[in-house]
């Protein structure tokens, strides 16, 4: 054993003293212990605390004696120096963290208060605790345990507010909880009669083992450490690990239960349950393991890895109990019955450094640490500890069976004559069951011998020779011993069962390659068998065999799959197949010397068919099922990769002459080749984009990365990864590319740096440097992960490229990564990882000390659910929208008073190359408004208006907030998200806000559009009044801001007029018009009086003279470039934004420009900053927290924070300290830097909703738009659920069956996904057709969906299985545009019964059918226009009907015709009997279930609520043509949608 120095203990505080205090610190006395203490107290922890540096201690535990205050957070920071790290790390203990994180340079651990508190205190809730504590930190095993590498030692300790401090002492001795052996620094006065536990806490971390008087080991757990396998990891967790390491018999084992089986994978132990086939993981190792063993009870585990380190682990619990550091090469190991007894077997000089030809030792320890060494010249090849005595123990190995005995310390052995057996290997030896009562020992030999030996002699009773007829015998491997019988493993690869006497076999069983272990249940009804890559189970009573387990013995090279299954391929010669659910092989294809596989890939639809590429350079396609040879093509090199396209109609070639060969799909999948071009892929995989666009590899040359048209095979981009100073050696080694959304191609190369270029035009874009030696990138899920070449997986947020994410699965080189939905797959040596993959950026809720919105965490702060259908999205639309939608400029201003009639603007077009910023996704105006009985209000609203610009606000002392939806401003409480204040008048889309310093005006901007000016409103937001309507622009607002006196309101137009509003007088004081298109304008703080803007020539500094009504302007001629962002410090410094993505400072006092640097982002689009940082947003949706000092004069500037949001950041409204608050993107955000949590306040749809819902109990309401499925609480329209996919949502349905809440939800390629909304996950999925759905509903009775599609067929199929009922095809050919159900309750000609379910489908052609299952009732054709069936925009009106709920015989029906109307239809007698005139053409409709009113939208952005009589309330607060309209089931509400928008309204 290492040896080991013990320090002595140090009282910091007394010895070292504190270097620097900080805040809210003093000194006193409390009263409950007696004794002086540190009180550190403050709101925010970061701000108060003190500081002991220069420490220097290499003592292993470090124990804090403190109390923390009630309801108060506190952090705790120890920076250490880790042997084999140049940089030390950072290691922090908080109540504020709320799961534990690692990094490469930090660990961030939880504190939990205990659930009990000591018994003669009131019991307070966990996060009031406040008792005194003595926390006990085992500095060496939290770096053995997270960093994988011993403590050197501490350089300073840091304690923040909030608790009280009594001691810090640094020690190597693990102290017990109690007072008379604590020392007296960490002694606390404890009451006569109590016990310490009864009035203190003892906390450690990590967990940690105390021995008892008994020598019984007892484990205390601490809560953050009770479910180490989850906390290890938040990005990624192992799930599953397909593949063995074990060679010989010491690394495998089956429990005595028959339960278990333990073995080696590379570094880590698997404990694999024989019947449910769960794995269990022992990780911590570094090195291979070379050696296992396990107690008889089964509770402890000991491992040996390459190297001399040894440790002990409690099963239960997965968790390392100790870790033994030994100089010898370990190849056995045995523990005694209990596990108090460890010994093992190995070479002398085996660890570092060491050779392999030192002598033998075997070693012994204990509980007490006592450790035994006999150095032998015996070959030992397995070692046994008697199950009753742990003092003996035997062995066998190469010529000799021995005895060992342990006897004062002294460690002493006897051979065994083994006569004229001497000459022969003996390969393993077992005690008899019942060798307690006089049984003896057995040991199996190479030569296929099996001797039996006195236990108390020491001499050969008996032997056995297995093999008579077999010239040499059989070599037997393996031996296992029951009371009845013998099994043994032989090198022929057979497991067989022999009875007690040998005499005959009673049962066998064979595989594939030698036996290297075998293994028996204590009852006997259970027999283990394992060879190199296969492990199996035999059941004694049935004679039947499983196999548990198949692996590949050698490294794997690829992984690659489809939707059904993996494909591997390694060094073995085998192409193995694996059902990608259960991770089960199911099929194995091997190579000879003549055909080596090298390559491999399965066909992305059909699960029958591969290819797979030889080294003689053959490819063939086979048949999966029949394992046929479908046709065969021969290269002329060696083929190096082959790679199906994602529809699976051609296929790609390489070889190693550098040849491309590309294949058709012919007929019967067989593939022809269509061309080839020589001499361009140089080395490496090929790749493929995700629309079959784009195909990647390196070469021509080995420095460049090219990237073809699939299409055309034309090169499209060539990226030489060499150019550039320093980058001559630079070589790719792998490559990716990203989703489309991103449509970036990311490059490994061979100095361990990512580059990300554009695969559009292969524009640089950024580079990072892994943390460690990578061998292979991919980006999965906007996760960046890279696989290192000693096992290390690197996670990481591929936009943001925060701290990175450190696993290591197993020690093998990392070959391949593949991804789908929430999981990853890693190829490392022969093993398969199978991980689950947690979203990059998890969303979690603000703490409670200061906001709370109300998120359903334990709904939306999980993974999304774990099926394919379901993923994690990306969006860039939202880029897409901004590209298309170039803003207008360049006309005269007029300024129009409220008075003014609306006239029409002149518009010219946009300058190219002027700043694209955001415009109004829907521009339309308000139609003028006509109102008749009946009517409705407006009660919330649901949305928020993505496309505006600096449109969020935060009164933070109120705690409201205040944002823009369409044409309407909305006034929320942020503590609750509730009680909604609604501010209308707007008649289109509101650009922009701006908010008073006092908190107490407002002023909204909106677009102007045919007879609507653009309008600039004032409002009061007490009494929520607008108290001034401005026309001060014509086209629209970019920019206002309030003054910080609040005198003045400066506004910049895309008319190019820049104005200042006087408040007080009421007066535009300045009007002038700039010759550039302004982006941005801000007050300075200091001057009142002075203001910048930035355009597309930089920035200009105005000053505005009131009393002339003049300003005076400066243009700094430094640093001239397109600005897009702009801010004001406290100070009198200013912050700019350029479109490169660079961040400047200038000093207002002389107007220069002092520092500039570049933050990665795309462009700046909108900035907030303070004295020291400064808070940039960019499109591509990057948010930055920088710190920087202007007034430095050499300034330096830290990436602080950064997150990404998706969509684009262009509103930032946050406290004066930048620490919290809100970012407008796609959504609205909250933001806690300090507390690095994140929360989606609004939950809002990203694209148009093309469908809503309501369950039949009203409770639960859902939307869906292409690729996001809400469902929200009607109670208080909180968010329950969202559903992401990637195929386009057109249909949702709501359903209650069995007390249980099922989504429906129809989609563009035919599916239909079925969710179980109480559990958040995906029931099943079906595509009974092709077509897109268009319509969905269920039936009330039944389980049953009734789908319409686009080309007019109807399918009734079952919610559960799939299976169709029936098909409906007299619609086909006519797009299905409406569905609905009743129960008949009176009679109608054809049905025999009432109560029947009846079905009304319409079609686009205005054609109704009504049906009862699939039986036709009735054919209704209603009169269309002689013209064409187009309206405005060629989009089509669509045939819409309803049953009425209080007259189920009446049909209401509304389609194109010769004129606006909708009509009532009576079934029995088959005739119209009413029309009612409307104002516009419907294009959704609804009724409600306990009135006659009817609801229908519009195109115009209108809601009419009409009832039968024809009376009408007409409503508009949309921006774009409502797109549904749905009653709730009570009839309370009516909800419409529009875009991306619900309002709630009541009538």
């Amino acid at each position: 054993m290492a040896d080991i120095i013990i320090s002595k203990d140090v009282d910091i505080i007394e010895e070292k003293g504190i270097k620097e205090k900080k805040g809210d610190v003093i000194i006193e006395k409390d009263l409950k212990i007696k004794c002086d203490v540190y009180r550190i107290r403050g709101e925010e922890p970061s701000l108060h605390y003190i500081t002991l540096s220069g420490l220097f201690l290499p003592q292993r535990y470090l124990y804090i004696t403190f109390r923390p205050l009630s309801r108060k957070y506190f952090i705790i920071k120890m920076e250490s120096v880790l042997k084999g790290k140049k940089e030390p790390v950072i290691v922090s203990i908080s109540n504020i963290i709320n799961k534990l994180k690692i990094s490469n340079a930090t660990l961030d651990v939880p504190y939990y208060f205990t659930e009990t508190t000591p018994t003669n205190q009131a019991t307070p809730t966990p996060d009031h605790s406040s008792c005194w504590t003595c926390l006990a930190i085992d500095l060496h095993s939290l770096a053995s345990d997270y960093w994988g590498c011993g403590h050197e030692y501490i350089t300073s300790i840091t304690i923040h507010a909030n608790l009280y401090l009594k001691s810090l002492l640094a020690s190597d001795v693990l102290y017990r909880p109690h007072t008379n052996e604590l020392p007296p620094i960490l002694r606390l006065p404890v009451t006569k009669g109590l016990k310490y536990e009864d009035t203190y806490h003892f906390r450690i971390i990590p967990q940690q083992m105390f021995g008892d008087n008994n020598n019984n080991n007892r484990i205390i757990k601490l809560r953050f450490n009770e479910n180490h396998k989850e906390v290890s990891s938040s990005l990624l967790s192992l799930n599953k690990l397909i593949g063995s390491s074990a060679t010989n018999i010491n690394q495998l084992i089956l429990s005595k239960q028959g339960n278990k089986v333990y073995y080696t994978c590379q570094n880590v132990i698997i404990a694999l349950e024989t019947k449910t086939l769960n794995q269990e993981f022992f990780i911590g190792h570094t090195e291979k393991v070379m050696s296992i063993a396990l107690s008889c009870d089964g509770w402890r585990l000991a491992s040996a890895q390459f190297g001399g380190v040894v440790r002990l682990w409690d099963t239960p619990t997965v968790c390392c109990l100790s870790v033994i550091k030994s100089n010898q090469l370990i190849s056995g190991l045995s523990l005694s019955y209990t596990g108090a007894v460890l010994a093992c077997i190995g070479r002398a000089g085996g660890g570092a450094g060491g050779g392999a030809g030192g002598k033998k030792v075997l070693s012994i320890w204990n509980d007490n640490d006592l450790n035994i060494k006999s150095i032998t010249d015996v070959d030992i090849n397995v070692l046994r500890i008697s199950p009753f005595d742990s003092t003996r123990l035997i062995s066998c190995g190469w010529n000799n069976v021995r005895f060992w005995r342990v006897k004062e310390n002294v460690l002493r052995s006897s051979p065994v004559n083994l006569l004229d057996y001497h000459d022969d290997y003996y390969t393993d030896i077992q005690y008899h069951p019942n060798i307690k009562n006089n049984g003896n020992i057995y040991s199996s030999s190479s030569s296929g011998n099996v001797i039996e030996v006195d236990y108390q002699s020491f001499s050969v009773k008996r032997v056995w020779q297995l093999f008579p007829d077999v010239p040499g015998g059989v070599a037997i491997t393996s031996l296992y011993i029951h009371e009845g019988f013998f099994i043994t493993g032989t090198y022929d690869g057979y497991v067989r069962l022999w009875p007690a006497d040998f005499k005959h076999v009673t049962m066998e069983t064979r595989h594939e390659k030698p036996i290297i272990a075998v293994g028996g249940a204590k009852d006997g009804l259970t027999v283990m068998g394992a060879s190199e890559g296969q492990l199996g189970m035999i059941d004694a009573l049935s004679k039947s065999y499983t196999t548990l387990l198949r692996s590949h013995t050698d490294n794997i090279m690829e992984v690659k799959g489809n939707d059904e299954y993996l494909l591997t391929i390694s060094e073995d010669n085998s192409v193995r197949i694996w059902a990608k659910q259960s991770l089960e092989q199911v099929y194995e294809f091997n190579g000879d010397d003549s055909a080596i596989p090298l390559t491999a890939d399965i066909h992305p639809i059909n699960n029958d068919l591969i290819i797979i590429g030889y080294n003689n350079g053959t490819t063939r396609f086979i048949n999966l099922y029949s394992g046929n040879v479908l046709s065969e093509h021969k290269h002329e090199g060696s083929v190096k990769s082959v790679l199906f396209t994602k529809n699976g109609k051609k296929c790609f070639v390489s070889d190693s002459n550098g040849s491309l060969y590309l294949y058709n799909e012919a007929t019967n999948n067989n593939y022809i080749l269509i061309t080839t071009l020589d001499s361009i892929v140089c080395s490496g995989k090929l790749m493929i984009n995700d629309d079959d666009t784009l195909l990647g590899f390196i070469g021509p040359l080995p420095s460049i990365v090219s990237i073809y048209s699939i299409k055309s095979l034309q090169l499209s981009v060539h990226i030489d990864v060499s150019v550039g100073e320093g980058n001559s050696n630079l070589l790719p080694v792998d490559a990716c590319f990203t989703s489309n959304e991103i449509n970036h191609i990311v490059i490994l190369t061979n100095q361990n740096r990512v580059l990300k270029y554009s695969a559009f035009n292969g524009q640089f874009i950024s580079q990072y440097t892994p943390t460690h030696h990578a061998s292979c990138v991919s980006v999965i899920n906007n996760s960046l992960i890279t696989g290192g070449a000693s096992g290390e997986l690197s996670v990481s947020d591929y936009h943001t490229r925060g701290e990175d994410q450190n696993y290591i699965g197993t020690s093998g080189r990392v070959t391949g990564l593949l991804g789908y939905s929430n999981y990853l797959i890693s190829a490392s040596g022969n093993a398969l990882c199978h991980w689950i993959l947690t979203p990059p950026t998890e969303k979690m809720t603000p703490p409670t000390n200061e906001l709370t919105p109300p998120i359903n965490t334990s709904l939306v702060c999980g993974p999304w659910p774990n099926v394919e259908s379901l993923t994690t999205p990306t969006s860039n639309e939202t880029d897409e929208i901004l590209i298309s939608r170039t803003p207008h400029g360049g006309v005269e201003l007029t300024l129009t008073t409220p008075t003014d009639k609306p006239r029409d603007v002149v518009v010219a077009s946009k300058p190219k190359g002027s700043y694209i910023y955001n415009q109004p996704l829907y521009s339309k105006p308000h139609p003028l408004l006509s109102t008749n009985q009946p009517s409705m209000s407006l009660q919330n609203v649901h949305g928020y208006n993505n496309a505006g610009r600096n449109n969020v606000k935060w009164i933070f002392k109120e705690g409201l907030i205040v944002y823009s939806s369409g044409s309407t401003i909305i006034i929320n409480n942020l503590n609750t998200l509730s009680n909604q204040s609604m501010l209308t008048g707007h008649n289109t889309e509101i650009s922009t806000v701006a908010l008073s310093h006092d908190g107490w005006s407002l002023v909204s901007a909106s677009h102007s559009h045919k007879n609507w000016p653009c309008e600039v409103r004032i409002w009061d937001i007490d009494t929520h009044k607008c108290t001034k309507i401005l026309n001060i622009h014509e086209i629209g607002v970019i920019a206002m801001e309030y003054s910080f006196d609040d005198r003045y309101l400066l506004s910049a137009g895309e008319d190019h007029v820049l104005s200042v509003y006087c408040i007080s007088t009421e007066m535009i004081i300045i009007n002038i018009k700039t010759t550039e298109l302004i982006n941005a304008i801000a007050w300075d703080p200091i001057n009142a009086y002075e203001f910048s803007s930035i355009s597309k020539d930089g920035v200009t500094f105005w000053i505005l003279e009131e009393k002339s009504g003049t300003l005076q302007t400066h243009k700094p001629t430094a640093n001239v470039k397109e600005m897009t962002g702009l801010c004001y410090s406290t100070s009198n410094y200013l912050f700019t934004g350029g479109r490169d993505g660079s961040l400047s400072i200038w000093n207002t006092n002389n107007n220069d420009c002092i520092f500039s640097w570049n933050t990665g982002c795309r462009e700046i689009s909108c900035m907030v900053a303070n004295s020291n940082k400064v808070m940039v947003g960019s499109p591509d949706g990057l948010v930055q927290l920088w710190l920087i000092d202007p007034s430095d004069p050499s300034p330096t500037s830290i990436l602080d924070h950064s997150l990404y949001v998706v969509g684009g950041a262009y509103s930032l409204s946050f406290n004066p300290q930048l620490t919290m608050g809100l970012i407008g993107c796609l959504s609205i955000f909250f933001v806690n830097w300090a507390e690095r949590v994140s929360s989606d306040l609004m939950f809002s749809h990203h694209g148009n909703v093309r469908s809503m819902a309501y369950s039949s109990d009203g409770r639960v309401f859902g939307s869906c738009d292409d690729h996001v499925t809400n469902l929200w609480a009607t109670s208080d329209w909180t968010n329950l659920l969202q559903f992401k996919s990637k195929n386009v949502a057109t249909a949702i349905e709501l359903i209650d069956h069995a007390h249980q809440y099922l989504c429906a939800i129809g989609y563009t390629d035919g599916s239909v996904t079925v969710c179980n909304i109480t559990s958040g996950r995906v029931l099943t999925t079906h595509r009974p057709h092709k077509s897109e759905i268009r319509k969905l509903m269920s039936s009330a009775r039944e389980t049953s969906l009734l789908l319409g599609y686009s080309d007019g067929l109807l399918l009734s199929i079952d919610a559960y299985n799939g299976n169709v009922n029936y098909k409906i095809s007299s619609h086909e050919g006519r797009e299905i545009t409406d569905l609905d159900r009743n129960l008949f309750k009176v009679g109608l000609p054809g049905v025999v019964n009432v109560n029947e379910e009846i079905w009304l489908i319409s079609s686009v052609d205005q054609r109704i059918s009504v049906w009862i299952n699939n039986t036709l009732l009735d054919w209704i054709t209603f009169p269309s226009s002689n013209k064409q069936l187009q309206y405005q925009s060629n989009s089509s009106i669509p045939t819409l009907s309803r049953f009425s709920p209080t007259e189920p015989d009446v049909i209401i029906y509304s389609g194109y015709g010769s004129e606006k109307c909708l009509y009532t239809y009576s079934l029995t007698q088959k005739r119209v009997f009413k029309k009612l005139q409307i104002n516009y053409w419907p294009i959704c409709l609804s009724v409600s279930p306990i009135s006659q009113l009817i609801a229908i939208g519009s195109r115009e952005q209108v809601i009419m609520l009409i009832d039968c009589d024809g009376a009408y309330h007409e409503s508009s607060t949309h921006c774009d043509a409502v797109s549904d309209v749905a009653f709730s089931p009570s009839g309370g509400q009516l909800v419409s949608s529009s875009q991306n928008t619900h309002h709630i309204w009541s009538y």
